[in-house]
């Protein structure tokens, strides 16, 4: 997987970069975390996604519970604790 990936966004291409993937086996699912460099207050504005391969490559989807998004932003505050 490249270091960016172009998104369809408001009927518009935009590139993206990924900060990481990772999978989370309670979900049986791989997910992505990536920006479009836009900031929110004082930090950059962070996507989270569930990346789905298929026969064209990958696609994003919907992170589909509250329990997921719980375990993604626990993923994302360890992960921004490893870079200060």
């Amino acid at each position: 997987m490249a270091d960016k990936i172009t998104i369809m966004k408001e009927g518009r291409e935009r590139t993206a970069e990924i900060i990481t993937t990772f999978r989370i086996p309670e979900y049986d699912k791989e997910y992505v975390l990536y920006t479009f460099g836009e900031k929110q207050k004082d930090n950059i504005k962070i996507l989270a996604s569930t990346l789905k391969k298929d026969e064209e490559g990958y696609s994003l989807e919907k992170i589909a519970t509250d329990e997921e998004w719980e375990t993604i932003k626990t993923i994302i505050k360890d992960l921004s604790q490893k870079e200060s």
